[in-house]
């Protein structure tokens, strides 16, 4: 069952969002694990993300797409 915010009735009455890419510097940091991440998953629950959304992320421990999608998932804990 999808979620509802309370700000979802203002945005299903705004025209569809144009393809949107999201750059989270210090991607591999406390921040992005504990403020960043879950908060990003909440607006994807709550439908409140464009539906083309690319999420770039730029920090100092290199890891690959499928690394960072792993890492995305464990703090999510999803």
């Amino acid at each position: 069952m999808k979620r509802k915010s309370p700000t979802s009735n203002i945005l299903e009455n705004e025209a569809d969002s144009p393809p949107t890419i999201l750059v989270i510097f210090g991607a591999s940091g406390d921040l992005t694990a504990r403020k960043l991440a879950p908060a990003i998953f909440n607006l994807s629950m709550d439908g409140l993300l464009p539906t083309e959304c690319s999420i770039i992320g730029y920090g100092r421990q290199q890891m690959s797409d499928p690394e960072f999608k792993a890492y995305l998932k464990e703090v999510i804990k999803i």
